[in-house]
């Protein structure tokens, strides 16, 4: 897959960056999120291993649930089954002023029973299906949103058997959906099964996807209706370019933007389910989009929606394998999760998603607020009595790609964009070497390599096996958590030190005598030379050296340095010191 540039369009801004800088971390409390109302919060994850989803292990600690919301979960504590069908679930935090304890606000369809159910976390539960005086909505799917003024939103609902897009004010105030407007009736939105916002408004820009085949890119403004501006429609039924079988989501590119915040691409992707993939696409025409790509999910997968997080990565539910799947948002694999199970205690599955969010909100000052992504993943899955609703951090795995090389070259992958560390560790196991230093780089694959020498800038020594080491540290804020640091370590490879020299001789002469010093080496890779100096002087070229008539107290260098057949050298001194002459001493003239 190519690495084709990211561009910005119109509706939103984007910023440019190779490398996640450091005001990039997601400092952000990590309180668990559910559309019930119950307090979602992290369970004892302590135990598990880093990984690239991280199941939260029970949703409410103080009055313990397990880690799944099922219709057995809801009767049990809000007396109702809740829902007839969750078709979509988005989660919306707004966090200005107070991120230790923010705001939680959700919408869940409920195609069955023609309604939005929405609420605020402990706090209430409401319902949404009266548009306007004359229509209500029939089938409900896909739902997405975007901030429109603190603490606002406006939530877009994919009003399927309507064939249209009805967009809504949320009033945080007045705890409803109001002020509702709606497409006009367009052959492009029959059988709409999913919307997604591109940007912030007015006006509203959005795209929408419906199972015969087609994507359209809308604009959509606050008061009248029926209403919609349709910009382009793009697609037909088929498996090729540009073809689309049965897709049932859609999802929208993000970026780290300043501030800590996320902004949107110009990417967006969809869940073409019947043709087993995902199809990545770029709106950069007023004329329509630009096919980028596909990826064909593994074990003949069925993605029924997708979801990209606050640093562009995207998540795909395959509901036919009950997992989730991650790549890049150039579509690079990078980690698949999950199979298929029900029931409160069994951990680590699901029972066919079909729906998968990242919360996204508002942070900062409400006066200037930045948009982000949470750290976390909440998938729709079979309502019932075993199964409905599943939480989960994003941790970080990775694993070593290739082993090193002769070159000692070798290639790693991490899951999740993070503070990367890659060292050098000698035979001793001591660190030489810091190749990269605490840096933040996305996710994907890098290769490193080292050119032999220490952080001194000299070439390491002694010859022996060496070996890579990589601590992975996800940019979200989980610092502590066992799930949220990986080691790589890779296999030995071998280093060969410079020679290693020596100088066998005295130290300490009488005056104005004579005496021989003679060059010993290891390691390194014979045959050697060798270059004697002596007191700063050339003094030959041989394996030993001989210098005589010093006077009396004084100290002489002799320094060796010795060349192996590789180019590579080491050196040693000795500080030769003439004794002081006392009266008549042997050696001293009297």
């Amino acid at each position: 897959m190519s690495n084709h540039s990211r561009s910005s369009h119109r509706a939103s801004v984007r910023l440019r960056a190779s490398r996640v800088s450091r005001s990039n971390m997601i400092p952000f409390a990590r309180t668990a999120l559910v559309a019930t109302g119950l307090c979602l919060a992290p369970g004892a994850t302590d135990r598990l291993c880093a990984q690239t989803y991280v199941q939260v292990a029970e949703l409410d600690p103080n009055n313990p649930i397990g880690s799944r919301i099922t219709s057995t979960v809801t009767q049990n504590k809000l007396s109702r089954a809740l829902f007839g069908w969750v078709g979509d679930k988005v989660t919306y935090i707004y966090a200005t002023d107070d991120q230790t304890s923010p705001k939680v606000f959700q919408f869940a369809s409920d195609e069955a029973w023609n309604r939005v159910v929405l609420g605020q976390k402990d706090v209430y539960i409401h319902q949404f299906s009266q548009v306007d005086s004359a229509t209500s909505l029939q089938g409900p799917l896909g739902i997405d949103y975007t901030f429109s003024g603190s603490p606002d939103v406006q939530v877009f609902i994919a009003d399927r058997a309507n064939e249209r897009v009805v967009k809504a004010h949320f009033d945080t105030a007045h705890k409803s959906l109001s002020s509702a407007t709606y497409t006009h009736s367009d052959p492009d939105l029959n059988g709409v099964t999913d919307v997604v916002v591109s940007g912030f408004g007015p006006p509203w820009y959005f795209y929408a996807v419906s199972v015969t085949g087609r994507v359209s890119y809308w604009t959509i403004d606050d008061y009248n209706y029926p209403s919609g501006n349709k910009l382009w429609a793009y697609g037909s039924i088929g498996n090729g370019t540009g073809q689309f079988e049965a897709p049932k989501g859609i999802c929208v590119g993000h970026a780290p933007g300043a501030n800590g915040g996320s902004t949107f691409t110009a990417d967006f992707y969809v869940a073409d389910g019947a043709n087993h993939r995902l199809v990545w696409l770029q709106n950069d025409s007023p004329s329509g989009p630009t096919w980028m790509g596909a990826v064909t999910l593994p074990n003949g997968g069925v993605p029924l929606d997708c979801t990209v997080d606050h640093f562009g990565n995207v998540t795909v539910a395959d509901s036919l394998n009950s997992q989730l799947i991650k790549y890049t948002w150039n579509l690079i694999y990078l980690d698949t999760y999950g199979t298929y199970g029900v029931g409160a205690n069994n951990d680590n599955t699901f029972a066919h998603p079909h729906a998968v969010d990242v919360p996204f909100g508002v942070k900062g000052s409400r006066y200037s607020p930045v948009w982000f992504g949470d750290g976390r993943v909440i998938t729709a899955e079979d309502w019932g009595t075993q199964s409905g609703a599943r939480e989960h951090y994003f941790g970080i795995n990775g694993s070593i790609t290739a082993q090193p090389n002769s070159s000692a070259q070798f290639s790693y992958l991490v899951t999740d964009h993070g503070s990367q560390t890659v060292t050098v560790v000698n035979p001793a196991g001591a660190t030489v070497r810091t190749l990269v230093n605490d840096a933040l780089y996305p996710s994907g694959t890098r290769t490193v390599s080292w050119d032999g020498n220490t952080n001194q800038g000299t070439l390491a020594s002694p010859s022996g096996n060496y070996k890579f080491s990589v601590v992975a540290t996800s940019a979200y804020g989980c610092s502590g958590q066992a799930w949220c640091s990986k080691t790589l370590v890779t296999g030995t490879f071998f280093h060969q030190g410079p020679p290693i020299a020596s100088i066998s001789g005295p130290s300490s002469v009488n005056p104005y005598t004579s005496h021989t010093w003679t060059a010993g080496v290891s390691d390194g890779v014979s045959p050697y030379t060798y270059q004697w100096t002596v007191d700063g002087a050339s003094a030959g070229t041989g394996s030993s050296v001989t210098a005589a008539n010093w006077d009396p107290g004084t100290t002489h260098p002799i320094v060796l340095r010795v060349t192996d057949s590789l180019g590579h050298s080491g050196s040693y001194e000795l500080d030769v010191n003439v004794t002081a002459c006392s009266p008549c001493a042997p050696g001293c003239r009297c």
